[in-house]
């Protein structure tokens, strides 16, 4: 029973918004954000747990307003210019 909160914060991380167009936005951007650990893949195609807390950040950082064009700035700040497809 020890696995059962980090499996629900999994979950957690991956609920889609509840608000159509804002989740739409989050599938948009995952598709234009690299992956940092695997060659190759968008973070919507990607397993890795860098990549679901890349999309968890993305789907909060959506909900709280902030643009794509901000939300892209700070992952390019975060990871470097390669993180941008």
């Amino acid at each position: 029973l020890w696995f059962l909160p980090a499996a629900a914060m999994a979950l957690y991380a991956e609920a889609p918004l509840s608000d159509n167009r804002q989740e739409a936005e989050a599938q948009r951007l995952f598709k234009e954000v690299r992956c940092v650990v695997c060659e190759g893949q968008t973070i919507a195609d990607s397993n890795a747990a860098l990549a679901r807390d890349m999309r968890h950040l993305i789907r909060s950082s959506i909900a709280s307003d902030t643009s794509a064009e901000d939300i892209k700035n700070m992952l390019v700040e975060r990871y470097g210019p390669d993180v941008l497809l």
